[in-house]
């Protein structure tokens, strides 16, 4: 889910100027080029999201009403419930009109990539991803990757403001 906060933020650096990434965006000199190039790797990157999502859906079910329960319906539910918190946060908190909406749309694409796993149901081999039960050397390789790129985001020098 963090991840596609990540790739969902690069999505709407565009359209939502009062959010955070927008406002990075900014300070950071994109051109209308650097954002359609951030939505164009936020869009790859749910995509991905999404096909991974159904390689684990599809090593149980084959069904496409299966697939759909596992993928649409779970989200459905999830996306709900986040709605409501989120929502009922925004409200208590005192939020304006600009900030609720963008909260709201948050919370509802959250977890967008779980019904885009139906894109893949056919094109799926039923395979495990190297990491999950593979090579100790792949585990560590991919967490030490994880551990990099964050320490390098905290760490890149940006004023904003």
């Amino acid at each position: 889910m963090s991840a596609q906060g990540t790739f969902g933020y690069l999505i709407v650096g565009m359209f939502m100027p009062v959010g955070d990434t927008a406002v990075l965006f900014e300070a950071w000199g994109f051109s209308s080029l650097g954002y359609i190039a951030a939505g164009l790797v936020g869009l790859a990157g749910m995509l991905f999201l999404s096909y991974l999502l159904s390689r684990e859906i599809l090593r149980t079910v084959s069904d496409l009403g299966d697939v759909v329960a596992a993928s649409v319906l779970t989200w459905l539910v999830a996306t709900g419930v986040l709605a409501v918190v989120y929502v009922s946060a925004a409200l208590i908190v005192g939020y304006h009109a600009e900030y609720l909406v963008p909260t709201v749309i948050g919370a509802t694409t959250a977890l967008v990539f779980a019904p885009m796993a139906t894109f893949w149901w056919r094109k799926v081999p039923h395979l495990h991803q190297p990491w999950s039960h593979g090579s100790p050397v792949v585990q560590v390789t991919v967490l030490v990757l994880a551990i990099a790129v964050v320490l390098w985001h905290a760490l890149a020098p940006v004023t904003i403001g």
